[in-house]
């Protein structure tokens, strides 16, 4: 099944991880949209992903990890360690 529009290169699917407690929609774009679990990140290509289907998982290459600004901002100070083990654990 081709996922990309290959006149662009945009992606025609995007994967949004079921744990995301705001999701975006896309509203205005066409994109399709599908909610899968993902191995870390909030939202991925499926062209960049593994699946593994007995955990029924998505493993991203690449993932998008929305965050709010104030989220942000404390990841990179009081709760550092926390988003240090984040990336630690992406990178598996």
């Amino acid at each position: 099944m081709d996922e990309t529009h290959h006149e662009s290169s945009i992606p025609s699917v995007v994967l949004r991880d079921t744990r995301e407690q705001h999701p975006w929609t896309f509203d205005g774009c066409a994109v399709e949209t599908r909610d899968v679990t993902l191995s870390t990140g909030d939202y991925a290509i499926p062209a960049d992903c593994t699946h593994d289907p007995e955990s029924d998982t998505y493993h991203p290459r690449f993932a998008v990890e929305r965050k709010s600004g104030h989220d942000f901002l404390t990841s990179l100070t009081w709760e550092r360690d926390r988003f240090t083990s984040e990336l630690r654990r992406a990178a598996e």
